[in-house]
């Protein structure tokens, strides 16, 4: 499944309810944000709306997103794990994700 947004909408800092609607209709339940910059922003917003509509397994790559500076960093992932977030290194998810690849 690829899912292109059109021109009209705002995707950046958020988890667009048309999308939503779309990967729950895929039955998709794990949601990886694997990069990004200004995890206080858009990672953040994006990770709290994936958890408020209630998907499952909501992931942040900790090394692949960041900060203005280390401080900031740290603790939007640390209010991130206090909502449940899984916050693996990208080696780390790697690691997690061999046995799936055959």
């Amino acid at each position: 499944m690829h899912i292109t947004p059109t021109s009209y909408q705002t995707t950046l800092c958020e988890l667009n309810p048309n999308y939503s609607i779309r990967l729950y209709m895929y039955g998709i339940s794990y949601i990886y944000l694997f990069l990004g910059v200004q995890t206080p922003n858009c990672i953040r917003q994006t990770v709290f709306d994936a958890v408020s509509l209630d998907y499952k397994h909501v992931s942040v790559i900790t090394d692949a997103t960041a900060a203005a500076t280390p401080d900031v960093h740290t603790a939007n992932i640390f209010d991130m794990k206090n909502i449940g977030v899984v916050t693996p290194t990208l080696e780390e998810w790697c690691q997690s994700t061999e046995k799936f690849i055959s």
